[in-house]
């Protein structure tokens, strides 16, 4: 009651700039909600540092720390469902509304069961070649439950929302073992096929980490490092918001489509030249740049240059030709919005390219599951006047062999993309260094094997074959 009395006392509202009252109950009100926003703040200021890790390439101080193969399968939620669903629709998933809803609730359900939501999408994005398989699009198996053999049939799930109940069944299973009572998960135990198997072959509760599922959930021996590689490439990888060719040259949107098959070259003549400059959206620390180069692979010199404002250029370094199929990394160390690469053909080749796929990494804290651990190029000298982004000759260079990184390319590509295939982590040689002086070309870092790459095929890859 406004202004009046009650058992003779008085209450008193207070009232606002607009000058309406809220009344006692608005008071307890206001002190209830303030008392939850300062307790949410405490506790929200306590918790790991992961769960504030920004995705789609934002950094902290000293670089973001990767998904790794030694990373529980229980702990803190990192990344977040809008993130996850914009990464599935940039590369083509099927049923993107299931899609949707299978995040979602994988987002929704998982915490409460303390499993990585980051960790239970990673794994099915791999085993479906980012929800583009038949057994997505058909049965929306989101894991390759149950498909102990390519081609085996599938059970169905109803929706996408039931196929992240039957998955995080199936992974906690895994994780911590039979489904107890009570668990938010009990009432889905029928969305799992494999449930009972799993039990039956000794694999409740056997896997702690990212890795414990190598040899347990799939035969392949580099499993948990895949499975690792695609998460980051969800969590952090920089999103590309434009990529642009220079005249007579297509395909410039190709070098991001997630396909080896597919890239940027020249078309037509015996060109001189040939440019791709890429926009970051924004000034990004750049702690990692990777190219592809595809069939027939060929530019005799590749000038890297980088700039804020798309005006100003600095030289990053000068490369040669590498593999077709192989990764070519360096870590420039420096910010830019914009990064170019300049194609040159002092051979008179008719076609400069093909660059089949581009990707760019924050810093991190420690070293990229995917890429070699390796001491960035030496920057070129240039005589007084050359203008920034020319070509120049480099003063020293790095010589790098392969890492013995384990690989943690998410997927095998199927036999159409022609990628040669690596040597196994257990025949890679040890990574060296060697300072050169004065060669010709700086030499680009080879990476260990093809990274996430998923191409679309009509079953999961055939390295990754159910255990249970």
């Amino acid at each position: 009651m406004r202004g009046g009395t009650r058992s003779g006392m008085v209450w008193t509202t207070p009232v606002t700039m607009a000058g309406r009252g809220v009344g006692w109950r608005g008071q307890l009100g206001l002190m209830v909600a303030l008392t939850l926003f300062l307790t949410g703040s405490l506790v929200l200021s306590h918790l790991p540092v992961a769960t504030w890790l920004p995705t789609a390439g934002g950094t902290r101080p000293g670089g973001v720390r990767p998904m790794l193969p030694g990373d529980a399968l229980l702990g803190p939620v990192r990344g977040n469902a809008a993130s996850a669903i914009a990464f599935a629709t940039r590369y083509g998933a099927r049923l993107p509304a299931e899609v949707a809803a299978y995040i979602s609730e994988v987002y929704r359900l998982a915490p409460r069961v303390g499993l990585d939501p980051a960790i239970v999408v990673a794994q099915s994005a791999l085993e479906t070649d980012t929800w583009r398989t038949a057994y997505w699009v058909d049965h929306r198996n989101p894991a390759g439950i149950g498909i102990t053999f390519d081609g085996q049939s599938s059970f169905t799930w109803a929706s996408g929302t039931d196929a992240a109940r039957g998955h995080l069944v199936h992974l906690s299973l895994y994780a911590s073992g039979p489904i107890p009572d009570g668990s938010p998960l009990a009432p889905y135990l029928g969305l799992d096929p494999r449930y009972q198997a799993a039990i039956d072959a000794g694999y409740a509760g056997v896997a702690r980490t990212i890795a414990d599922l190598t040899g347990r959930w799939a035969t392949d021996p580099v499993y948990g490092g895949k499975l690792t590689g695609r998460g980051n490439d969800i969590l952090y990888r920089y999103v590309i918001a434009a990529i642009s060719g220079s005249a007579g040259t297509t395909g410039a949107a190709a070098t991001d489509d997630a396909s080896a098959a597919t890239g940027w070259r020249t078309t037509g003549g015996t060109p001189t030249t040939a440019s791709l400059t890429v926009d970051l959206g924004q000034e990004v620390a750049i702690g990692r740049l990777r190219w592809l180069l595809g069939a027939p692979g060929v530019t005799d010199r590749l000038t890297i240059a980088r700039s804020v404002d798309g005006v100003a250029w600095t030289l990053i370094g000068v490369y040669g030709s590498g593999p077709t199929g192989i990764w070519q990394g360096i870590s420039p160390g420096a910010s830019a919005r914009f990064i170019r690469f300049t194609a040159e053909n002092p051979g008179q080749r008719p076609v400069l390219g093909t660059i089949s796929e581009i990707q760019f990494w924050p810093p991190s804290s420690v070293a990229w599951p995917t890429h070699a651990d390796v001491a960035p190029v030496a920057p070129a000298s240039r005589s007084p006047g050359t203008p920034a982004g020319a070509p120049a000759t480099p003063a020293t260079s790095a010589s790098v062999s392969p890492s013995g990184r384990a690989s943690s390319s998410p997927s095998a590509l199927p036999a159409s993309a022609s990628l040669p295939s690596s040597p196994s982590p257990s025949t890679r040689p040890t990574m060296t260094v060697r300072a050169t002086r004065t060669p010709p070309l700086a030499t680009a870092t080879p990476e260990p094997t093809p990274t996430h790459l998923p191409v679309p095929s009509p079953s999961p890859p055939s390295a990754v074959d159910r255990v249970a």
